[in-house]
């Protein structure tokens, strides 16, 4: 090759790898720009999600202290004496119905029980619970996170053993039950954290 053709192949070959240098960097650059962007699509979905994880929290939260609310201005219903539920009620019942006692967990006759039905007030039958509520909260306790009617319970503040805590009654009789508690699943996020030997259950026909 002459040196002349030599020259302009070098410059020839010079401006191509100029050229693909070039376009190797702006493809950098529109990579970056669609990573950039893609990153900002994803932040915002984040913010998003987390706001309306902040709404819903809210929502929450406010459901939760109006229970509270109504919790402090409940007013307990009549009841029988002592001797008349020592009479009715086993050992365990009345240290746990009328004496505001706690079972062991994972020991309740109904903490495992998945049949249909309705669970009631073992002292005065009054009806608490459908079966559809009850879940498993992995507590050791049967949990529901609904009553079968805000009338079926009575709420209140429980400051016992240093902690406060919302206590669940039986509106008809005043038996304790066990407590509610705002880390049950949707729709109510509440969890109904209540003693077996509280209930008693009537299985569907």
């Amino acid at each position: 090759m002459h040196r002349a053709g030599r020259v302009a192949y070098s410059l020839c070959r010079s401006a191509r790898l100029a050229i693909h240098s070039a376009e190797g960097r702006a493809g950098a650059i529109g990579a970056a720009g669609t990573g950039s962007a893609a990153a900002a699509a994803a932040a915002a979905a984040a913010a998003a999600a987390a706001a309306a994880g902040r709404s819903e929290t809210g929502q929450h939260r406010r459901s939760f202290q109006s229970l509270c609310g109504a919790a402090a201005s409940h007013q307990p219903p009549p009841s029988h004496d002592d001797a008349y539920w020592l009479d009715k009620l086993t050992p365990e019942q009345f240290r746990i119905c009328r004496q505001k006692g706690t079972e062991r967990p994972f020991t309740g006759a109904l903490y495992h029980n998945t049949k249909p039905g309705v669970y009631s007030c073992v002292c005065c039958g009054q009806m608490l619970f459908a079966s559809s509520t009850k879940y498993d909260s992995g507590s050791g306790w049967p949990s529901f996170f609904d009553v079968l009617s805000k009338d079926a319970v009575n709420l209140s503040e429980d400051g016992a053993f240093g902690m406060r805590r919302i206590e669940v009654e039986c509106s008809s009789c005043g038996s304790h039950l066990g407590h509610v508690f705002d880390d049950g699943p949707a729709p109510t996020r509440l969890r109904y954290c209540i003693n077996s030997v509280s209930l008693g259950f009537r299985p569907s026909p």
